[in-house]
């Protein structure tokens, strides 16, 4: 599976320590860190719950978890996602990889088939004649 990674910011004094699927994740004080975008979301989100101070300002409060969020970082799985016209082409060139291998193979298989055949079959003499 291939995920998004984002970038989560902690801009306070205090580190951020939160869990996801019962996992610990932490990021120091002032720092920031790379993880796949569900996490720096959530983490977004526990963050802005600490700090948040005005309960009734729920737009603020969505705009201070946006704000610990940095951009997305799809160059963190160092992935190039191919083009359908891409795969297809790579497809094809695999496709006839395969059928010149098939042909060589056949090829051989005929050729150990003869060998064989000429090995097994019983040579024939040559009948003297005999005078009388």
């Amino acid at each position: 599976m291939r995920f998004v990674f984002q970038e989560l910011k902690n801009p306070t004094d205090r580190d951020l320590i939160f869990m996801w699927d019962s996992i610990e994740y932490k990021v120091l004080a002032g720092k920031s860190d790379i993880f796949p975008d569900f996490i720096a979301k959530h983490g977004a989100k526990k963050l802005a719950d600490r700090e948040w101070t005005d309960t009734l300002n729920k737009n603020g409060r969505i705009a201070m978890e946006n704000s610990f969020l940095g951009a997305v970082q799809n160059e963190k799985t160092e992935e190039k996602q191919p083009t359908l016209q891409e795969e297809i082409a790579e497809e094809k060139q695999l496709l006839k990889k395969e059928e010149k291998e098939f042909e060589e193979l056949e090829e051989k298989v005929e050729f150990d088939i003869i060998v064989e055949e000429e090995i097994k079959a019983p040579k024939k003499k040559a009948k003297k004649k005999s005078k009388k």
